[in-house]
Formats: C-alpha cells, sequence, structure tokens
C-alpha cells in the first residue's frame, strides 16, 4: 500500500472514531437542553405565561387598553412570591394549550380544570379558584331547567374547553364550535343554538352589562370539579411545587379572595387545603 493510502485510512479511521465518540456527548447535550423553569425563572426574573384575554373576568382588554382580570392578577402575585414578573401572551382558547408544547411559553392560567387527558402531557398546581357553571338559553326557550335537556340541543361551546367537554360528555349535547364566550351568546341569542353552558360569574358580569340581553339562566347549577388550576409544562417539579406555596400562603392570607371579590363581588377562591 502507498503512503498516500495509508495516510487516507488512517485519517479515515480517525474521522470515524471522533464521530462515535461524540455521539454520547450530543445526547447529553440535548438532554441537558431541558430547562429547569425553576432556576430560569429566578435568573431571568420573569414568568411566560399563555392565557386567552377574552374571558371576562378573568382574562381581558379593559377600556385603556390593558390585560386585566382575576387570573391576571392572581398570576403577577404567585409570579412576586417568585421574585418575578409575568410576561403574558395572548392566545385563541384552541390553540392556547398547544402554545406549550410549541415552546411559546411554558405555563397557561385560563380557568383550567385538571382532566385525565391533560395529565398524561402536562403538570398542574394545586386549585386557586373554584367554579360553578349555568345554562343560557335565549329568553323565549321553552327550557326552564337543567333537567330539561336532551342530546337533540345544539350547545355553543368552545369544543375543547372543561365546558364544552361537560357539555358534551356529561349532558349528551349536540356541540357547536365556537372561538368564546361572546360568540356563543350570539348563537343563542340569534336561535342558531340552544343553549350554553359557562360560568356563573361570567353570565352575571354580561347581564349586568347588557340589560336588553335576549338570555336568561337555566335552573340548576353545574358543577365543574377539578377547577381551577395552573398548566404547567411537564416534569418542572420544582416550579409547580414552588407554585404551589405561593398558592396555599395566597388563598391563606385572603389575598386571592379579594382579587375575586375586586372583579365579581364574592369570594371564588378554592379552599384552603388541610394538612
Amino acid at each position: 500500500m502507498s503512503i498516500i493510502k495509508q495516510i487516507s485510512a488512517v485519517a479515515g479511521i480517525s474521522l470515524l472514531l471522533a464521530a462515535c465518540a461524540s455521539t454520547p456527548s450530543a445526547t447529553q447535550d440535548s438532554a441537558s437542553a431541558t430547562m429547569n423553569l425553576l432556576e430560569s425563572t429566578e435568573q431571568t426574573k420573569t414568568i411566560s405565561v399563555g392565557t386567552e384575554g377574552t374571558y371576562r373576568p378573568y382574562s381581558y382588554t379593559d377600556k385603556d387598553g390593558n390585560l386585566v382580570g382575576i387570573e391576571v392578577d392572581i398570576m403577577k402575585l404567585l409570579a412576586k412570591d417568585l421574585g418575578a414578573d409575568v410576561k403574558f401572551t395572548v392566545a385563541p382558547w384552541d390553540g392556547l394549550i398547544a402554545g406549550v408544547d410549541a415552546g411559546k411559553y411554558p405555563v397557561v392560567i385560563n380557568n383550567l380544570a385538571v382532566t385525565d387527558e391533560r395529565m398524561k402531557k402536562y403538570d398542574f398546581t394545586i386549585p386557586y379558584t373554584r367554579d360553578v357553571a349555568k345554562f343560557a338559553v335565549r329568553e323565549d326557550s321553552p327550557l326552564k331547567s337543567i333537567d330539561d335537556l336532551s342530546p337533540q340541543i345544539k350547545a355553543a361551546q368552545s369544543s375543547t374547553s372543561n365546558l364544552g367537554m361537560l357539555a358534551k360528555d356529561t349532558y349528551g349535547l349536540n356541540i357547536v364550535a365556537v372561538d368564546g364566550f361572546v360568540q356563543a351568546v350570539d348563537l343563542v341569542s340569534s336561535g342558531r343554538a340552544d343553549v350554553t353552558l359557562n360560568s356563573l360569574v361570567t353570565f352575571k358580569l354580561y347581564q349586568e352589562e347588557n340589560g336588553a340581553s335576549q338570555i336568561r339562566l337555566l335552573d340548576g347549577e353545574v358543577a365543574t370539579p377539578n377547577c381551577c388550576s395552573i398548566l404547567v409544562e411537564k416534569g418542572q417539579d420544582e416550579f409547580v411545587a414552588a407554585l404551589n406555596e405561593a398558592i396555599e400562603r395566597r388563598l391563606a392570607d385572603g389575598s386571592i379572595a379579594e382579587i375575586t371579590r375586586k372583579y365579581v363581588g364574592e369570594d371564588m377562591s378554592a379552599k384552603v387545603s388541610v394538612p
């Protein structure tokens, strides 16, 4: 074999060995790239959070263009306890949780209930508020009570929301998909849907602001179990634990109750857990 061929052969073997040796290192670098959210929060003093921004009184834009609401104030309070500010990203409901998968933000606060399906992909804090829902119908609807509901009835709901799933799975209603609360009320008012299910608090504020509203609430309340918690990307146990400590503290000192009273005139805070 010529000296040139010998050198080429040695060089080729060296490159192959180098490539093989680099593989574990690359794998390690990829694994270590997973961000520790609590450490990141402590370093950047910022938490990126997704919210709907059109769901009064939980998160919405006021007349001055500011993002406000029960959950906006609560998230800011909890972030302050972690020594951070909040960077909110407003997104439509149907793409809100998917924003976590896309890396747009690692946290979502949006009146979320904890479900088995969601827990497969995400982690959740303990509840910070509670919720009670009601069905609304057009003023001249023959329906009087939730006992009058039947499967052929059309419900205007965000199809992937807590209440949308409740209307479909528990009451067997035919879902007419909408983008949010305002569109749902419009469909019911115009007769294109029979009912819509939403938070009692949301309906209360809507009726206060729309004296000539064409909707009314059916008799009977709908419990919304496992609501409401903050969603966090999977595997951020330290961050979730820190948020839970902050939630416990703010439930105990009445801060969260004070925030809910500010917007709806009553205490909608979750129950303080008992050791």
